[in-house]
């Protein structure tokens, strides 16, 4: 069940402007002094992560009526960024394929990749984000986020409802966010989520969302 008092917007991460406790400051400027002299991952050129999308190849399939298990993941490109999660929570966003559901309220790292997560289900926010649900995670996880030249990758329960055409691919986004140091650290707002109702469509296969356009499935005759 949704929950009744859910957000008008999508939640996010908040930039804090002030400490907590002088203590725990204290604690993260003599961490900051460590990593400088030990010589480790390089201070971070902006407060975006530069990480990008890679979804499962070829994407998911879910036939109509039937609930599958979804990965999705990003890729770090750069050899030197070295985004880590120095606070006590990460967030975790994922907006379904419209005329998608989640199963459950779950969110599963791959291998190394952050976690544990604890996630709500929100409903759809109307036509206008032309997305499914949201399931949205936060995680008390510390450590390496995508370090450079790895891929971190993450599973969840959706399910495809009978009505849904065949041979078609839904398309829905996600994004992270994670402390550093005091601040907010943001991934890119539009990494992607694919799946295919029929056989496995290569994850090239353009499926814009297009706000405002009621339409759930990108057919492959469409695109």
């Amino acid at each position: 069940m949704t929950d009744p008092q859910r957000p008008v917007t999508p939640p996010a991460p908040r930039r804090r402007t002030t400490p907590r406790r002088t203590d725990k400051w204290l604690a993260v400027a003599l961490a900051a002094v460590a990593a400088t002299v030990l010589g480790a991952a390089p201070a971070h050129a902006d407060d975006t992560d530069p990480s990008v999308g890679h979804p499962d190849d070829p994407v998911t399939v879910i036939a109509p009526g039937t609930t599958g298990t979804v990965t999705i993941g990003v890729r770090n490109n750069t050899a030197d960024w070295n985004g880590r999660s120095t606070g006590d929570h990460m967030s975790l966003t994922v907006f379904a394929p419209r005329g998608t559901m989640f199963a459950d309220a779950t969110l599963t790292p791959v291998g190394e990749a952050p976690g544990p997560w604890t996630c709500q289900v929100y409903a759809a926010y109307g036509e206008i984000y032309n997305y499914g649900p949201q399931l949205f995670c936060t995680s008390p996880y510390q450590g390496a986020v995508v370090p450079p030249g790895e891929v971190r990758q993450w599973q969840f329960h959706l399910t495809v409802p009978a009505d849904a055409p065949n041979d078609a691919q839904g398309q829905g986004v996600f994004s992270f966010g994670y402390e550093f140091n005091g601040s907010w650290t943001l991934s890119q707002t539009n990494l992607p989520v694919k799946i295919s109702t029929g056989d496995p469509a290569p994850t090239d296969l353009p499926c814009p969302a297009v706000p405002g356009t009621p339409r759930s499935w990108c057919g492959r005759s469409a695109v």
